[in-house]
């Protein structure tokens, strides 16, 4: 009798799991790209939005920071997902002062519900490029909100430890880091719920049987 019950409360949890889950063997719970734009009073860091953008110091210098989106891609809910990336380049010396320079993310997710969500702050510190000497960054973006939901996906970024934003290393590429996850629907809840109702429904059922008997 007991392995009967647990074959029937594995077939059961089997089917409501089928019923709840994405189509398709390895379907993603989400997908997403994302772009992003500079605003600045210099000319040289005042941007179009974009998959790839560029923000330049004033001339002499030729000092710059570059922010790659990232491509369109499927993720499963509660992954740790990748929003773009900064990578300095050039040579020279570039201040960012507070409140000058603004940069705003912006996430254009395609699946399950087509939306649009973006977060942005002040980026803040110095940039030195110098091939000869080494390079030297106290850059950081102070994006707010840290957190914000497109239909039933819930976007957090991941900040330094810390620190109030994402601090942009001086020699290498930084990337966007961030949890998504997608809120169940009400009908897979509601499908879940009927089925472990029915599995306990035919164990009292079976249970008075033997009682009787």
């Amino acid at each position: 009798m007991r392995k009967k019950l647990t074959k029937l409360l594995a077939s059961g949890l089997a089917a409501v799991a089928l019923l709840a889950a994405p189509s398709g063997a390895y379907a993603a719970d989400f997908s997403f790209y994302t772009t992003g734009f500079f605003s600045s009073a210099l000319p040289s860091c005042n941007t179009a939005p974009g998959a790839l953008v560029t923000c330049s110091a004033p001339s002499p210098s030729n000092a710059a920071l570059t922010f790659t989106g990232a491509p369109t891609a499927g993720y499963l809910s509660g992954s740790t997902i990748q929003l773009g990336s900064f990578l300095p380049s050039g040579a020279g010396e570039f201040t960012f002062p507070s409140s000058t320079i603004y940069f705003t993310l912006v996430v254009n997710q395609v699946t399950p519900v087509a939306g649009v969500a973006q977060t942005g702050g002040y980026i803040t510190g110095r940039l030195i490029q110098n091939p000869s000497s080494g390079n030297f960054s106290s850059l950081i973006w102070m994006p707010t909100p840290q957190a914000f939901s497109i239909g039933p996906v819930d976007y957090s970024l991941i900040f330094d430890q810390g620190k109030n934003g994402i601090e942009i290393a001086g020699d290498f590429r930084t990337d966007i880091r961030g949890k998504a996850t997608v809120t169940p629907e009400p009908i897979s809840m509601a499908l879940l719920g009927t089925g472990l109702a029915g599995i306990v429904g035919v164990r009292r059922r079976r249970k008075s049987s033997g009682d009787a008997a």
